[in-house]
Order: C-alpha cells, then structure tokens, then sequence
C-alpha cells in the first residue's frame, strides 16, 4: 500500500515544522506529503522549501477557497493524492515514529476499510491519555460523542474516502464526528490500534475545540444534520457540550449562568450525584 500524508495548515508554521519533522521520521515512508494550505501564504512555503527540501512536499495553494475549514482542505488534498490510502495530520498534532507503519500492519492483517489508533493529549510537555476508540461500533454510537476518530489518527483507502465524497464542506467542526457517521451507515469497516502513536496538542493558537461561540454554532449545525436520527439521550448529550462552551463564552454574565443552569438540567439526579462526588475526590487530590 502506498499512503499520502495530507496536512492542512493555516498560520501555524512552527507547529507545521513540528508536524512534518514527525511524518520525516517515520519508520514506514510515506509515497508523499501534501500540505494545503487555505492562506496561500509564501512565508509557510518557504518555511517547506527550506526545512523538507528532500523530501517529496507537494505544496497545495488553497487561498481560492472561500468555504475555508481543516476539513475542505483535507479534501482538497485528498484530491491530489497518488497513493492507495490516505492518513491525515493536523498541522498542530504529531505522529510518533511508528504510526503508518503500525497502521499498515493493521491493514494487511486483514480486510477492513479504515485503522483508527489511539492517542495522547498533548500539553507543553505533558502527557495524558486521549482519544481511545472502541471496537465494533455503530452509526448510532458517535452521534452524542464522538467515540475516538480525529484529523490525525487515522488512515483510509483512498477510494472508500472519495466514495463518501470526504469531510461535510458545510461542517468546521465535529466534521470528523459526522465522517465517522457516514462511513459506518455505508457499512464500511475499521480496525483499531490500540497503542497511543498520535500525540494531539492542547493549546490556545486559534483550536476549533476550544470553548467559543464558532464552536458553538458548529455544534448547533451538526444537529441540525442529524437531527432525525437523534435519541433524546442524544439530543441531552449534545446540549450539555453546547451549554457547557456557552456557559464559558456568553457574551454577559448573566447568560454565562443561565447556560450553567441549562447544563445542569441535562443531568438526571444520579449523574449530579456522580459529577458532585468526582468533584469532591478532584479537589481532595488537588489539596494532598
């Protein structure tokens, strides 16, 4: 199998170096890595040129586009891509040495469409365990959450990819979430790595997942996509994230209360008691 390496980016050229030196060392080379870049900015192109000038970086100048997101980009450069399968990185994320090599041992294994590996999060220069997904799931398992599939912890045929016609245009966030959705409902199958081979940063440069009001409305919006197929648990699990990023971002404090007190109401009693007994234990430990 032969895998292209897609990187959207959008003004983060320190992250980008970090992100492509990863894709440089892994043990199991990839046929190419395709950066897209929405700005179209000659400084990242240079930083490329000068950092990557032996290795086979295909520069993608996105800045035509005016429905501008990590998932048209990735799109785009799925597009350009001359392998077999597709692995995507985050230009904030890392790859440790063995991701695609991993990966691709998972795929000759046995048939399926799509590896998924776990991960780590990634803050300064400390570690904990992040996404991990689970085996044998269903379309209907990633509608309230998102069960463990990012921009950067997996690799898919490329043919599966442009059958499902990529990533929602119309979704800047929880696209990967809704990607899941619809490759599971076409029946298309995946395999799990379950080592943690992806390092995600946490930080405050501009992430989608962070708590703001852009996140919100594109929280709002994937709703309304699935709207029908929705459970009520669903629709309680997607209001606590929505009241949970409001009650940070309102715009007054007032609505910052109101959004807590709508929070709380998606609990049921027995959740508050859970959630109050966690947060006793969490201070407990802070303070030992």
């Amino acid at each position: 199998m032969l895998i292209s390496c897609v990187v959207p980016t959008h003004n983060r050229d320190e992250y980008l170096i970090e992100a492509i030196t990863s894709i440089r060392h892994q043990t199991l080379s990839p046929a190419e890595i395709i950066v897209v870049d929405d700005l179209g900015s000659a400084q990242t192109r240079l930083v490329l040129d000068r950092n990557f000038p032996e290795l086979n970086v295909v520069y993608v100048d996105a800045s035509s586009l005016t429905n501008k997101s990590a998932g048209v980009s990735r799109n785009m450069g799925a597009r350009y891509a001359s392998g077999t399968h597709l692995a995507f990185l985050d230009d904030d994320d890392l790859w440790t040495p063995t991701f695609l090599a991993d990966c691709s041992e998972l795929f000759a294994r046995g048939e399926s469409d799509l590896v998924v590996s776990w991960a780590y999060f990634l803050q300064g220069d400390r570690r904990s365990s992040g996404h991990s997904m689970p085996r044998g799931l269903n379309a209907a398992d990633a509608y309230a959450r998102n069960p463990g599939l990012t921009g950067s912890n997996f690799v898919i045929s490329k043919q599966v990819f442009l059958e499902l016609d990529g990533f929602d245009p119309d979704l800047w966030v929880s696209n990967d979430r809704d990607f899941l959705i619809r490759f599971l409902e076409a029946g298309y199958t995946y395999q799990v790595l379950e080592q943690r081979v992806v390092m995600q940063r946490v930080h405050n440069d501009g992430q989608l997942t962070g708590r703001t009001e852009r996140r919100a409305a594109g929280l709002e919006q994937f709703r309304r996509k699935h709207m029908s197929r929705l459970t009520k648990r669903d629709i309680r699990f997607l209001d606590r994230e929505l009241f949970s990023i409001r009650r940070v971002c309102g715009e007054t404090r007032s609505l910052r209360a109101l959004y807590l007190v709508r929070q709380l109401m998606t609990y049921k009693p027995f959740e508050l008691a859970q959630l109050f007994v966690r947060k006793i234990n969490s201070d407990r430990h802070s303070y030992s």
